[in-house]
């Protein structure tokens, strides 16, 4: 709610410039018009040209300042037809700068209607955004986290991407997708996924009945033609990494220098009766995963920027989530300068941490004699850690669980 308040005080901040933009411009064109017309004397009268003054207002102005320009100029055109030969040999022109006023005022009126809903319906759109890409948390078990998301075209700011990350247990769960299509119908499949994944995934005990779960919720949503591309994951505390993909497309994996494609055989989408199966990896910490949508995918590469998902994430293994999501983010950037985004694109950075690395403090006990011992471990854990995998490590491919 602060965040939007803030942002409705910034667009009228903006209603308030624009406002008194306008009324310069309006004025500032009457004021040129008569020296104009004073340096025109002698030769006609010109005050029919007044009628730029209130127009120019209008494109930028409230009403009330449309009319006090409009004001202003009518004024000055009967002055300026006394001046120049009489008044009643220049009504015409004096009558046709009234009426370009009250033009200038309704059509800054239509003008202000549709500014102030296009307001709204950015706010809605930015509701639907915090609903499907909302902030996530920057440590979800022995996942460190970090995501963004950019549309294709400044006015349609969401659409159907998505994605969620939750803890279960000591566990991390997270989920990236997208829905067929844009606008309204694309936003109510994402949410409803989302939805189903934060219920589902806090509770049911395996990553395969929490893709069921949502496949099941999705019935009720769906058109005929409707159907939603996702990539489940969950990561333990031991480097145990699940990945059920739903026809998304594969994820980066950065090992140290190494960066490769992760091979999770596809299903069909959800909505499709995809044929769901898990697929179980190992990672050591350090180990990083980038997970996409499509749209990373359709991106053009331009002359000196490689476009492809491998490409955006080489050389960010050693650096944090939120150091490698940022990179990716401005080599896009620099990729998509000179050209556009054919659909929307939302990356989920996935950088394996366990808790057991996290610094703590030591723990202090009092012993049987009062003198005060520290836990053998620095850590502060109460189970031994197990060994963590050989480097290199990653992927390394179990049976499908």
């Amino acid at each position: 709610m602060k965040q939007l308040r803030t942002w409705l005080v910034r667009e009228q901040q903006h209603f308030d410039r624009q406002d008194r933009e306008g009324t310069a411009l309006g004025l500032l064109v009457l004021v040129l018009l008569v020296v104009i017309d004073l340096c025109y004397r002698g030769h006609g009268n010109l005050s029919a040209t007044f009628v730029m003054a209130p127009v120019a207002a209008a494109a930028l102005a409230r009403p009330a300042m449309v009319g006090l320009v409009g004001f202003c100029a009518f004024a000055t055109a009967i002055g300026a037809a006394s001046y120049d030969g009489g008044l009643q040999a220049s009504v015409v022109k004096v009558a046709v700068v009234g009426v370009a006023t009250v033009v200038g005022i309704v059509t800054a009126r239509h003008r202000l209607t549709l500014q102030t809903r296009a307001v709204r319906l950015r706010a809605i759109a930015d509701a639907a955004e915090s609903a499907l890409l909302r902030p996530l948390p920057g440590r979800v078990g022995p996942a460190a986290l970090s995501g963004w998301h950019v549309a294709a075209t400044e006015e349609a700011r969401v659409g159907g991407d998505f994605y969620e990350a939750v803890p279960y247990g000591a566990r991390a769960r997270w989920v990236i997708g997208d829905a067929r299509g844009h606008g309204v119908e694309a936003i109510r499949l994402g949410a409803a996924v989302v939805g189903a994944f934060r219920e589902a995934a806090s509770r049911l005990a395996t990553l395969s009945e929490v893709a069921e779960r949502v496949e099941e919720s999705l019935s009720g949503f769906l058109g005929e033609e409707d159907f939603v591309t996702a990539m489940f994951g969950e990561l333990g505390q031991d480097g145990s990494l699940t990945l059920i993909n739903c026809g998304h497309p594969q994820p980066v994996t950065l090992s140290g220098p190494d960066v490769s494609l992760l091979d999770v055989v596809p299903t069909t989408p959800l909505g499709l009766e995809p044929h769901l199966s898990a697929h179980a990896f190992v990672l050591v910490p350090g180990d990083t995963l980038c997970f996409h949508t499509d749209g990373l995918d359709d991106v053009r590469p331009s002359r000196h920027h490689g476009a492809d998902s491998v490409s955006l994430a080489r050389g960010l293994g050693e650096r944090s989530a939120e150091e490698a999501a940022g990179a990716i983010r401005e080599r896009l950037s620099s990729t998509v300068r000179s050209t556009r985004l054919e659909d929307d694109v939302s990356v989920l950075v996935v950088k394996y941490t366990p808790l057991a690395d996290v610094p703590r403090l030591r723990l202090r006990a009092v012993g049987p004699d009062g003198a005060v011992m520290e836990a053998p471990s620095g850590r502060g854990d109460s189970n031994p850690r197990p060994p963590a995998p050989k480097a290199g490590a990653l992927p390394l491919r179990h049976s499908p669980a």
